[in-house]
């Protein structure tokens, strides 16, 4: 299917059949389906032309096949709101808010993180909008660019030093040793390693950004006696793995 576009596109993304395209100064959502487009919002809110929008390049993101995060200017520039609406442009959750306007977006369910334009990351929680973390950069790394992807798997030695494991032995003694020595490398593996989707890049350098695995955050609230924290933080993990979750295999 050919769709036209008037003004252009500055970012394209898509989930199924839809499809969320920013231009220089608006948000549009298509149905690939029918073809047929939906004003979303400004890139820039109040602005009467594309000339006060120009400055900025539209940043979204994708949050499942029927739901998109646009990233919308506040009329003085200042700062920024993040509004999740549907494929047909229907809002829906409760809005994000950025100090300034992002340079990009990337989502790592249940969080999404914008790289802004003083060197810094914002990360907020999809589900209840809160903001719960700000990474600050060296201005000397420059950080560019924020990219998400399939992922792929990265060792973490704070896992490594926080769990232990013990091997079931096979009945067999023959077999034991071998059986044992695989199973172990397995869980091992399993254990020490997290999926990192979320890329970043600056000068000289790339590096990934991974959620802290559920394991390290509640054992840290429990050294610290929080035990209410750490059962809420283990509740929060369990909401984000129900079925109806799309994303439940991420955070696993």
């Amino acid at each position: 299917m050919d769709l036209t576009l008037p003004n252009g596109a500055l970012v394209v993304t898509r989930w199924g059949n839809y499809v969320c395209v920013g231009d220089n100064s608006n948000f549009n959502l298509i149905d690939c389906r029918t073809g047929r487009g939906i004003p979303a919002i400004q890139v820039v809110q109040g602005s009467s032309s594309a000339s006060s929008a120009q400055i900025l390049k539209p940043a979204c993101a994708a949050i499942t096949d029927n739901e998109f995060l646009l990233a919308s200017a506040t009329g003085s520039g200042q700062t920024a709101i993040g509004i999740f609406c549907s494929g047909a442009g229907e809002a829906v959750r409760g809005t994000l808010q950025w100090s300034s306007y992002p340079r990009a977006l990337a989502v790592e369910f249940p969080y999404v993180a914008a790289l802004l334009r003083n060197n810094s990351i914002e990360i907020h929680n999809i589900i209840d909008q809160r903001l719960v973390q700000i990474i600050r950069f060296d201005p000397a790394m420059e950080i560019r660019h924020l990219v998400q992807g399939p992922g792929f798997s990265v060792w973490m030695s704070t896992l490594a030093k926080l769990l232990s494991f013990d091997i079931f032995q096979s009945q067999d003694p023959q077999s034991q040793g071998q059986e044992a020595s695989e199973q172990e490398r397995r869980t091992h593996y399993a254990l020490t390693h997290v999926m990192a989707r979320v890329l970043i890049a600056g000068r000289g350098g790339v590096s990934a950004l991974v959620t802290t695995p559920l394991v390290l955050g509640a054992d840290a609230l429990l050294q610290n006696g929080d035990v209410d924290k750490a059962l809420q933080k283990s509740e929060e993990a369990t909401a984000t793995l129900s079925s109806e979750n799309r994303h439940r295999e991420r955070i696993r």
